[in-house]
């Protein structure tokens, strides 16, 4: 899940209202036969979108590589599905699931941790998976997609 800052959000919407205003502004002074006027601020608001995809670009670089690293120094340890069940959330065309786990890290305690994904597939009932959990958020979790280690773990 993409989480930004509330300056960046405000900062991107202020620029989307602004490449509409030109955009709206372009097309009354083209109407109007001040074509000129009106292709520059067509062309404006065109630049003032790509300073607003430029943005969300580098922030989204910025948090796909902290949440690599976050994901590389957290612990490795075993979960076992316990239950699946849609939440009724969808991105993208898909189903978002709520995954009940049995966690277990080495020289702690298993526990219970809800994991939500589109995995429904590959996170059935009984799976028994790889995962890594962040050291200092025990329901920070990320599966380890390994099916080599799923095969040996039910021999």
């Amino acid at each position: 899940m993409t989480r930004y800052s509330p300056s960046l959000v405000g900062m991107r919407r202020l620029l989307v209202l602004a490449a509409i205003a030109l955009f709206v502004i372009g097309v009354v002074l083209y109407s109007t036969g001040r074509v000129a006027e009106g292709v520059v601020l067509w062309l404006a608001s065109a630049a003032v979108v790509n300073v607003v995809f430029m943005i969300g670009g580098f922030a989204d670089r910025r948090l796909r590589q902290a949440e690599r690293r976050a994901r590389k120094a957290g612990i490795l340890g075993i979960a076992t599905v316990m239950e699946v069940r849609r939440n009724g959330r969808f991105h993208d065309g898909s189903a978002y699931y709520d995954h009940t786990l049995s966690v277990e890290l080495p020289g702690r305690e298993p526990y219970v941790a809800v994991h939500e994904s589109t995995a429904w597939g590959y996170l059935t009932v009984g799976r028994v998976t790889q995962v890594r959990v962040a050291a200092d958020d025990p329901q920070r979790i990320w599966i380890e997609y390994d099916p080599s280690f799923w095969a040996r773990s039910r021999m």
